[in-house]
């Protein structure tokens, strides 16, 4: 499986090693689709090439950001922007899927952290999760989907940092 992420940060305060969170980005991308793969609307799709942004901001441009699209008042750790798997009409061109955008902001993810007893690279790989799952279409409205994702989260989580 090929996979394009365009990183982008805005967040002159966050510590941007591009390289590495390029190959994190990565490495959660693969280990969350081998284990959402089976899912019906996913499996016909897995020998595509996937890309995707991920932008690293602050909290006040996220906040301006989910004001606008949202119209949620206030700062938030990820949103994403999901096209392919959000959409009727999946366009695949030259064998390429993209699937949106996810942003995250780097205060909000540094505050979890800490509340989390975690480092704010391993708050920042769950977000990226979090983001990449609802790339592919998986959403949390229900409990039962919000144990999904959770639970998804964890297993990446654990693969990655044990």
């Amino acid at each position: 499986m090929k996979i394009k992420i365009i990183i982008e940060n805005t967040n002159l305060d966050f510590d941007f090693d591009e390289a590495f969170w390029q190959k994190r980005t990565e490495e959660v991308f693969l280990c969350t689709f081998d284990l959402v793969k089976e899912a019906e609307h996913l499996a016909k799709y897995q020998n595509l090439k996937f890309n995707f942004g991920l932008t690293f901001c602050t909290d006040a441009e996220i906040h301006g950001i989910n004001k606008e699209y949202r119209n949620i008042d206030k700062p938030t750790d990820v949103i994403t922007f999901a096209l392919f798997f959000d959409d009727d009409i999946k366009t695949v061109i030259e064998n390429t899927a993209e699937l949106g955008d996810i942003i995250i902001s780097t205060d909000t993810a540094k505050k979890q952290a800490s509340e989390n007893n975690l480092t704010p690279e391993q708050e920042i790989t769950v977000l990226i999760t979090h983001g990449i799952l609802h790339l592919f279409g998986f959403d949390h409205m229900t409990e039962e989907d919000y144990n999904f994702v959770v639970d998804i989260q964890k297993k990446v989580f654990n693969k990655i940092f044990n």
